[in-house]
């Protein structure tokens, strides 16, 4: 049910209707829970939903036992939000609206990722192909949705750790501005 790394949205963007819908598998898990979390419980994982019951994710029972192919992943899906927070940010554009479908990332945002050298660096250190690669697994992992040919929105999943990162940045850096 859960991708390498990924989450279950509540909602997921639909195009044929240009709208966020409830997902199907966000409302399985809702219905089911005692299922699933006694399924994951027996694999090794929690089940955990977000704190605005946005998500569901799944983590190790013992942190120290966490699977490296699982941190990698985490690793990656991270990096690239952080590199699409940057992209963001030097255009301007508030982090909040990359979770809305009118603003979100644009091609343009995207073509970056192949185009600017620091970027290519970072995702061949993160073993991505090229940008395809990378929304690919990011769709796969419920971090992303196309919008439009020309545009892609983040879930809310995505948003929350984007504010997540940037929130341990400012605990780390004794920051006490709000995000």
């Amino acid at each position: 049910m859960f991708a390498e790394g990924g989450i279950i949205n509540k909602h997921e963007y639909v195009q044929s209707v240009a709208d966020f819908k409830e997902s199907s598998m966000y409302q399985e898990l809702v219905t089911n829970h005692s299922h699933y979390e006694a399924l994951y419980w027996q694999l090794g994982y929690v089940l955990a939903h977000d704190g605005e019951g946005e998500f569901f994710h799944i983590k190790s029972k013992i942190k120290d036992e966490e699977d490296d192919e699982f941190n990698e992943a985490a690793l990656k899906i991270m990096a690239v939000l952080t590199l699409f927070a940057r992209i963001a940010t030097q255009r301007g554009q508030p982090l909040h609206l990359l979770g809305e479908p009118a603003q979100g990332l644009t091609v343009a945002d995207i073509d970056m990722l192949d185009s600017d050298e620091d970027l290519q660096q970072v995702l061949r250190a993160l073993k991505f192909k090229d940008k395809s690669n990378v929304i690919s697994t990011l769709k796969r992992c419920g971090f992303i949705f196309q919008v439009s040919s020309t545009k892609y929105v983040l879930s809310k999943g995505a948003v929350s750790m984007i504010d997540a990162i940037i929130e341990h940045q400012r605990n780390v850096s004794g920051d006490t501005q709000p995000i």
